[in-house]
Formats: C-alpha cells, sequence, structure tokens
C-alpha cells in the first residue's frame, strides 16, 4: 500500500488544490510495465471542525508568508494541543480501478510496447483522467459538520449574526436539502438537530450568544469567523 497527498500540500481555503501527478504517473508506468496484479486507488477524505493553523492560514490568506517548521513551532505546538479542536471525520470514496480506467481512456493499452525512454501520446490525458477523478471522488465523500453548517449560515449574513429562531429555520433548511439533495451518496451529515448545533457550537466557542428581550441572537466574530 502507498499513501499519496495527491495536492502536495495543505489547502488554505478548504478547496482542493490542484492535483500533483509525479507519483500517479510513476504508479500507471510501472503498472503498464507489469500488470500482473490489480492496481486500485481509494480516495480519502478527512475533515476538521477546527484548524490548529487557523491563525497562520489567515496571515496566509492576506499575503504573509508561509512560516518554515522549526524546532520551536514544534514546542510551540504542546501548548496548542491543550485547546479543544472537535472532531475529525475519515470517509472513504468510491474507488478507482486502474484497469477500468485505461480501458476507458486508452482502450488500446495492453497492446502498447513501452521502453524506459518512451511513454504513449494517451499517458498525460490519461494520468489527468485519474487525478481528477480521485478528487471528484474526494469530495463526493464529503462530512457535513455542526461547524460547517454554522458556517456557511452565519458567514452569510453581513454582519455575521443571526436571531436564534432564524438561525434554527436556515440550519433546518441546510440539512434538509442535503438530505433530499444529496451531492452523493458518500455524504455524510452531522445527525445533531439545529438547537443541538448551536448548542455544541457554543461549547466550541466558534459562535456566541447575544441576550436579547425579542429573542436571543448568535453571532461569529473577529478570528473565529
Amino acid at each position: 500500500s502507498l499513501e499519496y497527498f495527491i495536492e502536495g500540500g495543505r489547502s488554505r481555503t478548504g478547496r482542493l488544490l490542484q492535483p500533483q501527478t509525479g507519483m500517479l504517473a510513476m504508479t500507471v508506468k510501472s503498472f503498464l510495465y507489469a500488470s500482473r496484479r490489480p492496481v486500485v486507488f481509494q480516495p480519502v477524505y478527512i475533515g476538521y471542525e477546527k484548524l490548529m493553523e487557523g491563525n497562520s492560514y489567515i496571515g496566509e490568506l492576506s499575503g504573509k508568508k508561509k512560516e518554515k517548521e522549526s524546532l520551536f513551532g514544534l514546542l510551540r505546538a504542546f501548548g496548542v494541543l491543550r485547546q479543544r479542536y472537535g472532531k475529525a471525520t475519515v470517509n472513504f470514496g468510491e474507488p478507482i480501478f486502474l484497469e477500468q480506467l485505461l480501458d476507458t481512456h486508452a482502450p488500446d493499452w495492453r497492446a502498447a510496447t513501452l521502453t524506459p525512454d518512451t511513454k504513449p501520446i494517451w499517458m498525460n490525458a490519461t494520468v489527468d483522467a485519474l487525478a481528477e477523478r480521485i478528487q471528484i471522488n474526494i469530495n463526493r465523500a464529503a462530512d457535513v459538520n455542526p461547524i460547517n453548517l454554522l458556517a456557511i449560515t452565519l458567514l452569510s449574513t453581513p454582519k455575521h449574526a443571526m436571531a436564534e429562531t432564524d438561525l434554527i429555520a436556515q440550519l433546518e433548511l441546510s440539512k434538509a436539502l442535503l438530505t433530499e439533495l444529496p451531492y452523493s451518496d458518500r455524504i455524510t451529515v452531522t445527525e445533531l438537530t439545529p438547537p443541538e448545533i448551536i448548542a455544541y457550537g457554543a461549547q466550541m466557542q466558534v459562535i456566541q450568544r447575544i441576550n436579547h428581550p425579542l429573542g436571543d441572537v448568535m453571532t461569529c466574530e473577529g478570528k473565529t469567523a
């Protein structure tokens, strides 16, 4: 078994990065030289509720250079580990069988005569198609957690705030859409109810409650937003 990080690094926006195809090309080429055993690519989705590197990501998205890893940074991480970051989710996407992919994109691949210095004209396009399919299948296995739902709801408002009753209604709508019109059959959605999602968000300190005689307001402020 080989583990690939197909993006080559961590995304700073949450969106998948352009895939790096070097390892995929090496694997495909090795398979073409000796296709005695089947090769399967298993896409894996890893999702978080809070990021340990959140503050550095904010700086990088504002134009600052990425900080280099150092011994001091490692020592500083021990203090960070005392904070609460919620749950991580690992989902498995639909596997990709290399022979089936080759049959689709290069039907004559079995007849190809390869030498170390040559590669078929269809190689680059096939590897690109493989990389794209891996990323699509990662997205199709995404997990929608409570923090995701709070973020997409509250951060869509001008002041990152909403009456609690309105927030409950929006969370109910989002969950209903995800359930009735799922992006794929491998998407997982939190089982918490909207009131439980709000309580969990407050417990995780990602939202705050502002008491008001006409009804409490839930808000997400500053760097937390």
